[in-house]
This record gives structure tokens, C-alpha cells and sequence, in this order.
């Protein structure tokens, strides 16, 4: 797990500000929307990592 650890906490920074941030991105939903979507390759990678990290060989 320590490989996809820096990913995860990349990830989790995005969404952390994301919630913190006016509403839930009401107030600006496309920088919202961004946010997301910069959240989710760093989620992707982690997992992958984990996947490698275990053997196994699952895409999403």
C-alpha cells in the first residue's frame, strides 16, 4: 500500500478542499466539476498501485 500512499493523499486533498470549499462547489459548480476531475487520475493511480502492490491485475 505505501507505493499508492502519496496518490491517495493527492487525491484526498482535492476532495477535502472540494467539500471545505462554498456548498459543495454550488456557488461554481464547473470549478467543482474541476476539482473532481483532478481528483480522480491521482484515485486511479493509487488503486493501480494497490492492484500492482497485491498481485493482481484489475482496471478501472
Amino acid at each position: 500500500m505505501r507505493p499508492g500512499s502519496p496518490m491517495i493523499r493527492k487525491a484526498q486533498w482535492y476532495w477535502d478542499l472540494l467539500a471545505a470549499e462554498n456548498s459543495m462547489g454550488f456557488h461554481n459548480l464547473p470549478q467543482a466539476l474541476n476539482t473532481l476531475g483532478q481528483a480522480s487520475e491521482p484515485a486511479r493511480q493509487a488503486v493501480a498501485a494497490a492492484n500492482r502492490a497485491a498481485g493482481i491485475n484489475l482496471l478501472y
